[in-house]
């Protein structure tokens, strides 16, 4: 087989060819990594400092290498990691109750105003406030899509 392959390259030297196979050698496949140490309080510290994934990921690695884990165990990837972040923060909003202590009134009014975008044209916006006894805190100023009270009852 391999004299053939030879004589083929010396007649025709301009036509490629292909070398045959001698072994049949296996492709060896690497695992993907199974450690996952994105614990919740390592998600929960991102959170307060609000990083990118990336710069989270860099991060992570960083700190792993630091503290003496192979890099190859570990998962270190963007998106394990944003998903991660991700669940923890379902978790702790489904772990979270709001249960005030006094009642609560819901304010809104809507308003048009120059577009943030271009300034030219005008959006409607919807002040939404909510108040107790003695403060009163802004929820937030979205865009609604017209003025119509199903519109302003859809954004609130």
């Amino acid at each position: 087989m391999i004299v053939t392959w030879l004589w083929s390259l010396l007649l025709h030297p301009h036509r490629p060819t292909k070398k045959p196979r001698t072994t049949t050698s296996k492709i060896r496949h690497r695992r993907p990594p199974t450690e996952n140490k994105l614990t919740k309080e390592l998600t929960l510290a991102w959170e307060r400092d609000n990083p990118s994934i990336r710069a989270a990921t860099f991060s992570y690695a960083a700190a792993a290498m630091s503290l003496g884990h192979d890099i190859e165990h570990i998962t270190v990837s963007r998106s394990s990691i944003h998903r991660a972040r991700v669940k923890n923060r379902e978790e702790i909003a489904m772990s979270l109750s709001f249960k005030p202590e006094v009642p609560l009134v819901l304010h809104w009014d809507g308003k048009l105003l120059p577009s943030l975008a271009d300034g030219r044209s005008l959006e409607e916006r919807v002040a939404v406030l909510v108040s107790e006894e003695d403060t009163e805190e802004l929820l937030g100023v979205p865009v609604s899509a017209d003025g119509t009270g199903q519109a302003v009852a859809e954004t609130v």
